[in-house]
């Protein structure tokens, strides 16, 4: 009975450790995986404040990014004569100013207290604050080191600013410039946005260029100007007093040959002036037509009539091809029947079709208009 005893007990005893250690098992690769995301995130700085204020109150509001937040309800503070400003939150932070800027978290703490000449919103979880130097401070309201030679700043997006030296000089710098005091970007006289919000323009020794958020030229400092992008994303550049056309990739299009480009109009065409001449620009194709001494307007057949140097006319269509020649004295407007009155120098008229073909050949000396029915009169000198 005692052996019998002793081995009940160890197989309890054995039956208790395996147990144990296999509720104490290595985890899973997910649960591995799971376990490390969470410890590898870290909570906002707004998270953070709320967790802490489990009993405030905060409202919901859109930030400076445009998305809907719970936070502290700024209304009071705008209300009060104190607060020369307090903006929208940003990364869960309101620029205030109280004769000096500071600003507040989510929860309305003053965690960065009102005690700089300037400041810039939060960027990437840092802050461009000026008292006489210029500094980055985070979200404990940390100073940096003072930024070398700076004496204005400019957040833009993505933790990248653009900073102006004592030397008249600009660049563009990432949040850990006080500690590298490179810039990541050429040294330039202008920095200016363009018209994506992660292009900008810049000028050096007169003459501009373009670059992106990273600092990397994307049109070299050739130009003496480039225009703001329209709608269609193409926008003018202007090289030894010419203009040209380039596109939001980057490329030159159009060579600056013109002396002028006007306004594009819904069909994507633009008349282009040269010399004593004027072509059509497509800013679809970037083709251009041939040169002509004028142009009209499109029309609701999306024809235009050109005039040769000579004085002829002809009609050109919104593809830019030449359907008539120019060949005639004169080209009517078309009615409601497709057709136009042409005549000819030699005092011939006649009547042509949307596609330039002539449906009544130019043999009458005058020629009026179709009525209702079809029907023209027209007058003929051989019979007179």
């Amino acid at each position: 009975m005692r052996n019998l005893h002793i081995n009940v007990s160890l197989f309890l005893l054995m039956f208790f450790l395996t147990t144990t250690f296999a509720q104490t098992e290595t985890p899973t690769l997910a649960e591995a995986n799971t376990t490390s995301t969470l410890k590898s995130q870290k909570s906002t700085p707004l998270s953070d404040c709320q967790t802490d204020r489990k009993e405030a109150t905060f409202v919901r509001q859109k930030d400076l990014a445009g998305q809907d937040i719970e936070a502290f309800d700024l209304t009071t503070l705008r209300s009060n004569a104190r607060y020369g400003l307090v903006e929208a939150y940003k990364e869960g932070f309101a620029r205030i100013k109280d004769q000096v800027f500071g600003f507040l978290n989510a929860c309305g703490d003053e965690i960065v207290p009102c005690q700089y000449q300037d400041a810039e919103p939060f960027n990437q979880g840092r802050a461009l604050v000026k008292k006489v130097n210029w500094y980055f401070v985070d979200a404990k309201g940390e100073e940096s080191n003072a930024l070398k030679n700076v004496i204005q700043a400019k957040a833009l997006i993505k933790g990248i600013s653009i900073v102006y030296f004592q030397n008249g000089q600009c660049a563009l710098v990432d949040n850990k410039f006080d500690e590298s005091n490179a810039p990541i970007s050429a040294l330039y006289d202008e920095i200016t946005a363009f018209c994506r919000q992660e292009v900008f323009k810049v000028k050096r020794n007169g003459k501009f260029g373009l670059i992106n958020l990273a600092g990397k030229e994307l049109m070299q400092t050739d130009f003496e100007n480039i225009e703001e992008c329209g709608l269609s994303n193409i926008f003018k550049v202007i090289k030894n007093g010419k203009v040209g056309l380039a596109d939001t990739e980057w490329v030159v299009r159009v060579t600056p040959t013109f002396d002028k480009i006007n306004e594009f109009d819904n069909n994507g065409l633009a008349t282009a002036t040269e010399g004593g001449g004027v072509r059509l620009v497509s800013n679809k194709t970037f083709k251009t037509s041939a040169l002509y001494k004028t142009i009209s307007g499109f029309d609701q057949n999306k024809l235009a009539q050109i005039q040769s140097t000579n004085g002829d006319f002809g009609l050109i269509n919104t593809d830019l091809i030449v359907i008539l020649e120019p060949q005639y004295r004169e080209i009517g407007e078309f009615n409601k029947f497709g057709l136009a009155s042409a005549c000819r120098f030699e005092q011939k008229c006649g009547f042509i079709s949307l596609q330039g073909k002539e449906i009544i050949p130019p043999q009458y000396s005058a020629v009026g208009q179709f009525t209702h029915h079809g029907l023209v009169v027209v007058k003929d000198f051989k019979r007179m």
